[in-house]
């Protein structure tokens, strides 16, 4: 032990720390066909409704990705790649406030992978933040209430919105 504590206080300060990665996995009783056709679908996704977003995309690579609230894109980014009903990766660049706009565009991995004959599992990872970034700071809290809304939607049909904090 004396000589892995003697290491780890020699580690070479010029070592980047690592990058940030968001990883969350949840299981769905739904099929990946089903849990696709509501990620693929602009008028029903649940991903951002709390938010008052709708969003627009162009389902092909290279294809835009935006939600907007009212007139005002708040995320912009490109569909990376796409392959029906097991993958999409498009980048994410936030746009509500100047600090993340400042930020390079990350990356974000939906895989859906079949779990017996009527679930998933569905696994998203937001990463190549480019660094530590105000970014990779703020998605850590709405990446969960996302797929709790996709999970909800999903299995019972019916859009779940978490209310908004009241103020004190």
């Amino acid at each position: 032990m004396s000589d892995l504590k003697t290491a780890v206080e020699r580690r070479d300060a010029t070592m980047a720390p690592a990058a940030p990665k968001h990883v969350w996995e949840m299981f769905i009783r739904a099929t990946p066909q089903e849990v696709w056709a509501i990620l693929t679908d602009d008028e029903t996704t649940p991903l951002w409704q709390h938010y008052n977003m709708t969003s627009k995309t162009e389902w092909v690579a290279g294809g835009a990705i935006t939600f907007h609230v009212g007139d005002r894109a708040m995320i912009v980014g490109k569909v990376l790649d796409i392959d029906p009903p097991r993958r999409f990766v498009h980048s994410f660049s936030a746009q509500w406030s100047p600090d993340v706009a400042a930020d390079p565009a990350s990356r974000v991995t939906w895989l859906l992978e079949p779990v017996g004959d009527k679930a998933c599992k569905v696994t998203l990872t937001h990463d190549d933040f480019g660094g530590e970034t105000a970014t990779s700071k703020a998605v850590g809290g709405g990446w969960p209430e996302a797929l709790s809304r996709l999970k909800t939607l999903a299995e019972t049909g019916e859009p779940f919105y978490v209310p908004a904090p009241v103020s004190a």
